[in-house]
């Protein structure tokens, strides 16, 4: 879970009132507003609210009590929403799908390690610019994801030698040699027993 759009429209959408004495600082609220919204967009904690200084004023100013209300319920989000970093949310909901898998209990059943499964699953590729011979980025990731599912089912990994990966063109993309030798690598992979 992370910060809704609703939340996050909230921040981005808060005005105050202005006072005509006893507000704070309109810079001061509006820095604070800032931070909490950039959090928040990138699915970071908020940061320490109760730590930033908000100067009064004795003229003019925006509404401590607008301001107090606002505060009171970036506290209570902040202790009631559990942020996480999207890449672990695809992360997490990833290996749930894997783990949801049903394996067999027959003989023919190939017991394939964690540390295996971590090292495919785990597996960091260079990225070269805009190379006519690199691989697209989906492409591999995809295929390393059908060999963690194959270790998680106990069978047979999919061989290695028919795996075709699109060239990424003016794209980004993986580093040929590196996945090719990481192809090699699985292709003598042996199940544990």
């Amino acid at each position: 879970m992370s910060w809704s759009p609703e939340q996050i429209a909230v921040v981005e959408s808060a005005r105050f009132a202005s006072v005509a004495a006893g507000g704070y600082h309109a810079d001061d609220v509006e820095r604070l507003r800032v931070r909490a919204l950039t959090a928040m967009r990138k699915a970071k904690p908020l940061p320490d609210l109760d730590a930033m200084a908000l100067r009064r004023t004795p003229r003019g100013g925006v509404s401590r009590t607008q301001v107090a209300g606002f505060l009171t319920l970036m506290s209570v989000w902040s202790a009631t929403t559990v942020v996480e970093h999207p890449d672990e949310v695809a992360r997490r909901e990833r290996d749930a799908e894997i783990a949801a898998l049903t394996t067999r209990d027959d003989d023919t059943t190939l017991r394939w390690t964690h540390e295996q499964m971590d090292h495919v699953r785990e597996k960091k590729f260079t990225l070269v610019g805009r190379a006519s011979t690199s691989y697209d980025e989906h492409d591999v990731d995809d295929y390393l994801d059908s060999v963690v599912i194959a270790m998680r089912r106990g069978i047979e990994l999919p061989d290695p030698q028919y795996a075709r990966f699109d060239s990424a063109g003016l794209r980004r993309g993986y580093d040929p040699k590196e996945v090719d030798d990481f192809l090699d690598e699985i292709a003598h992979m042996q199940p544990e027993g």
